[in-house]
């Protein structure tokens, strides 16, 4: 849980140096067990030792400013020999997409064969920035004859010393 959280936190700190909007996503099976998240049926899962870990977890997200996008009590995994639903995978997102998460849940009923955890479905409403760049030069439609009698022209112009033997003169007449 440690490296995943140093993860977390070196990736915020990368994405918080650049000048565009950052955005933050961690997902994934942090087999952690929480009251914040998990049913209180599964009481007997919250051992000194489990919840200890789970607050590292979830200081973490407060200091990154996440919020967990899958609601309290959603079943992420079922327990094949007991039957017994948990929540032991979560989405943390940055506060910045509250907005855009459209929807985040769990979809027990597509759960593959002899698969214990249940798959996760996640929808976010973005539209991609738009560009800012200009066109760009078609080169390939390029009249190329007359693109060197041009050159032609403008290197005639240029008063160069013909006997160049050295790399460092060729580059010092440009």
């Amino acid at each position: 849980m440690k490296w995943v959280v140093k993860v977390m936190r070196r990736m915020a700190l990368e994405g918080n140096t650049s000048d565009q909007g950052f955005h933050l996503i961690c997902l994934g099976d942090s087999n952690l067990h929480n009251p914040m998240w998990d049913k209180s049926h599964n009481s007997h899962l919250f051992m000194r030792n489990n919840l200890d870990k789970a607050w590292y977890l979830i200081d973490t997200t407060a200091e990154l400013n996440l919020h967990m996008a899958l609601p309290r009590g959603l079943p992420s995994l079922q327990v094949m020999l007991s039957g017994n639903y948990m929540q032991p995978d979560n989405v943390f997102v940055s506060s910045s997409l509250d907005d855009a998460i459209t929807k985040c849940n769990t979809v027990p009923e597509e759960q593959p064969p002899r698969c214990n955890h249940i798959l996760i479905i996640t929808v976010i409403k973005m539209s991609p920035k738009a560009s800012t760049e200009g066109p760009r030069e078609n080169y390939r439609i390029s009249d190329w004859d007359a693109v060197r009698e041009e050159l032609v022209l403008w290197l005639d112009k240029l008063e160069v010393d013909k006997d160049m033997h050295m790399e460092v003169e060729f580059y010092s007449q440009l």
